[in-house]
């Protein structure tokens, strides 16, 4: 924690991506514990996800465990660019 924020300074905001699974779950976590509201996660919902993950996400770091969760529905985005793609 300490290293966070050391590395982080005292001033201004820190956005980080997160994909739901353990390893950037955490880090939002400590970034949240070393710096606070300072830190905002962005979680990319990318249409291929399973049913529901992008919401179970956002509860499970909103609600449970108190970290700022913007997620960005870029759905048919992502999948107008794979039309006429067989093996991506």
């Amino acid at each position: 924690i300490a290293r966070i924020r050391d590395i982080c300074g005292s001033k201004g905001r820190v956005i980080g991506a997160v994909s739901g699974g353990v390893d950037s779950t955490v880090a939002a976590k400590l970034m949240h514990e070393a710096i606070g509201d300072r830190f905002h996660a962005i979680m990319v919902d990318n249409g291929v996800l399973r049913l529901n993950e992008a919401k179970q996400v956002h509860e499970m770091l909103n609600k449970d465990l108190g970290v700022n969760l913007t997620v960005v529905d870029a759905s048919d985005l992502f999948l107008s660019r794979l039309d006429g793609v067989e093996d991506p």
